[in-house]
This record gives C-alpha cells, sequence and structure tokens, in this order.
C-alpha cells in the first residue's frame, strides 16, 4: 500500500493528509484503489517523482509526532511547479502559521535551489564546510555563490522551458 497496512481510520485519516501535503492528491484519484492501491512490483508502478512524492508521505506521517523533519534532496523527480506547492503545502501543515502542536523543523539538503527562496534560512555548504548563512533575499543581495547558483539554474529552467 501507499504507506503501510494499518487499517485504522484515524491512520487513514494521518495517511491521507500527508499524502496531500507531499502532492499526492491527485494522483490517488487514478490509482484503482486510491489509499489502498498496492504498490511496486506485485501492484501500480509509479514514476520517479510519485515515488519521491509517496516517500515524502511516508516520512510525514511516521515523524508526525516529531518536531523535526530532515529531507535530502527530495525533490530531484518532481518538477519545479510541483515542487514549490509541495513547499507551499509544507510550511502551511508545518511552518509558523499551523497549529502549534503542528509545527516543525524542516532541514532541506538539496542541489536544486528552487526551493530555499521560501526557507527562513539557508545555509551553504562548500567542501562539506558552512561558507554562506542568511536568508534567500540576504544572499541575493550579495554576490555570493548561492546567489551565482541560484541564478544559474534559473537561467538554465527558462532555456528548458523555452526548448520544450
Amino acid at each position: 500500500m501507499l504507506l503501510d497496512d494499518r487499517t485504522d481510520s484515524e491512520t487513514k485519516r494521518d495517511a491521507a493528509a500527508a499524502l496531500q501535503v507531499a502532492g499526492m492528491g491527485r494522483d490517488l484519484e487514478d490509482l484503482p484503489d486510491g489509499i489502498e492501491t498496492q504498490i511496486g512490483e506485485l501492484g501500480v508502478r509509479l514514476s520517479g517523482g510519485q515515488r519521491q512524492r509517496v516517500g515524502l508521505a511516508r516520512a510525514i506521517a511516521a515523524t508526525a509526532p516529531s518536531r523535526l523533519l530532515v529531507l535530502d534532496d527530495p525533490f530531484s523527480a518532481i518538477d519545479v511547479d510541483t515542487e514549490a506547492r509541495i513547499i507551499d503545502s509544507l510550511r502551511d501543515a508545518f511552518g509558523p502559521a499551523a497549529p502549534p502542536n503542528r509545527r516543525s523543523t524542516i532541514v532541506l539538503c538539496s542541489h536544486r535551489l528552487a526551493a530555499f527562496p521560501r526557507a527562513d534560512l539557508v545555509v551553504v555548504l562548500d567542501k562539506g564546510r558552512v561558507v554562506e548563512k542568511g536568508t534567500h533575499a540576504s544572499l541575493m543581495e550579495q554576490e555570493s555563490l548561492y546567489a551565482r547558483i541560484f541564478r544559474a539554474q534559473c537561467a538554465e529552467a527558462r532555456h528548458e522551458q523555452v526548448a520544450v
């Protein structure tokens, strides 16, 4: 199944909420048995982006009572628009506007910087050392490593959109 084999109604509600935050809401409608669909070798095959979003939903569901969620490159197989929607959902679900018992710290590690304009703090590592930290806006004001990489990635994304 998409999340686990437990079937009580509270678990299903939590699983459905985690899948929504992870951007799998529309995809669930297309699966033959919805949240009950078997996936993998004996079931439905998912795309790379769907697998990443299911993994994210599993992490969200598994750490729901926790105050820390660590994500290691969770959007590499997801398009930038979907990534932005998921980041917004994560902020809504766990950020400053979330109910106090749901607020969590999310540590996002990624080579793709599209999510970082929405981050409270950006920490830039180079060869394992912290070389910059600040908000997206403050780092963009400087001609920093972060600013150069961010601008290059934006230019590449614009080029790819034109080429398609």
